[in-house]
């Protein structure tokens, strides 16, 4: 059996079944700081961040799209 970390957000994505997690207020600010302090943004690495750092994945993806919204990221 393989860790997820082996194969990183694709190994996520396979064993994972989605479920109702949010960011509270002080991690949705957190995280849209560091977005705006990155000189370049991809999904995968805001998926990551999420997951790892707050244990937060999101069954769809419009719900990173808002983050990079609220961030100021078109």
């Amino acid at each position: 059996m393989t860790n997820d970390l082996e194969h990183g957000i694709e190994g996520l994505r396979l064993n994972h079944k989605g479920r109702k997690s949010k960011l509270r207020s002080e991690q949705r600010s957190e995280i849209l700081s560091w977005l705006q302090t990155k000189q370049s943004w991809e999904l995968g690495e805001l998926e990551y961040q999420l997951a790892f750092e707050y244990d937060v994945v999101y069954e769809s993806k419009q719900s990173y799209y808002d983050l990079f919204e609220a961030a100021g990221i078109s």
